[in-house]
């Protein structure tokens, strides 16, 4: 998701970028990305800031349309927790935009690939997401990359704040730019991305989402994700809720 950033009285007009996903929860799409993320935008334009121009990059699905999906973002659509190590935030989607990503070959991550503790079951990690150094701009396209890295448990490094236990995870980036070509210096960016947990099954690769990319440690090269199941369920019931109150 991009989008950019004026700040009244000056002549600033900055390209932002956050990682997301999509999950199909009761039938509905939602929007998933972690609290933090909608909280500084909550503050930037508390702070008089105008949030501009939000667009939904589905090419990253394969297609070979030229532009991406506008996206009508309200700050007041998201629920958002960043507390106590809980970070998360999720949108409904509308039909329309379900139905623009869906042309454009996205498809949401269903409750069947919802992953189960522990999550020391999945021999391999991936963090997704789309580092802010990757972001770029030339001649009014936005170029950004796609990125697929290989995590593995960690200890949390010393200046970590934990929070609650269970709320979050430590794993440390595995770095193979001799495989995959990848370098990444700074992951910022990636906050809100998936989490995956990988495991073979006769001769295939299953997936499961595992976590909601948090924060990260430079020095150490460590992350910090959110379990995503406690979330999901919640979305699950809230819903459900909300569905028998409106048939009640």
């Amino acid at each position: 998701m991009s989008y950019r950033l004026t700040l009244a009285g000056f002549r600033v007009n900055e390209l932002h970028y956050a990682s997301c996903f999509v999950v199909e929860v009761e039938g509905h799409w939602i929007l998933i990305t972690a609290g933090h993320v909608i909280e500084e935008m909550r503050a930037a334009i508390d702070a008089g800031a105008l949030l501009h121009d939000f667009n939904l990059h589905d090419k990253l699905a394969g297609n070979d349309f030229p532009f991406s999906v506008p996206y009508h973002f309200d700050v007041e659509d998201w629920a958002a927790i960043d507390l106590d190590g809980a970070d998360y935030a999720a949108a409904p989607l509308s039909m329309l935009f379900t139905a623009a990503l869906m042309s454009g070959g996205i498809r949401p991550i269903e409750e069947n690939a919802w992953g189960q503790d522990p999550l020391e079951q999945y021999p391999y990690w991936l963090l997704v997401g789309i580092p802010a150094e990757t972001l770029s701009e030339s001649h009014g396209r936005q170029l950004l990359k796609l990125t697929v890295m290989p995590l593995a448990p960690s200890e949390p490094p010393a200046n970590a704040a934990l929070g609650q236990p269970g709320r979050k995870v430590f794993a440390k980036l595995i770095t193979q730019p001799g495989l995959d070509g990848a370098i990444v210096d700074d992951i910022a960016g990636m906050s809100g991305g998936p989490v995956f947990g990988l495991r073979p099954n006769d001769h295939r690769m299953l997936y499961w989402i595992i976590g909601v990319q948090s924060s990260w440690y430079p020095s150490s090269r460590v992350v910090c994700f959110c379990p995503a199941l406690p979330f999901l369920i919640a979305i699950k019931r809230a819903i459900r809720v909300g569905t028998a109150d409106s048939k009640g």
